[in-house]
């Protein structure tokens, strides 16, 4: 069987579970609509944000992207 280049890259995940996924992208969302709120508030008062790091804000989002996706399948799984 000949592979193509898009198969060696983008390999179909054989557990693919898309409410974990769901359930990830929003608490994703709401963790980092809580950090800019946090900020907001930040500069308001402290006349500086709480987190004045994009990257660090971003690597967070992605760290707990991936940790709640992580969780939820394996709360899913029959044991």
């Amino acid at each position: 069987m000949k592979k193509t280049l898009l198969n060696i890259f983008f390999k179909t995940e054989k557990n693919h579970n898309a409410e974990s996924i769901n359930n990830a992208c929003w608490i994703t969302l709401f963790l980092w609509g809580s950090v800019l709120f946090i900020n907001s508030i930040g500069e308001l008062f402290f006349n500086g944000p709480v987190i004045g790091s994009s990257q660090l804000v971003l690597l967070l989002g992605v760290v707990i992207f991936f940790l709640s996706d992580f969780i939820y399948k394996k709360r899913a799984r029959p044991y």
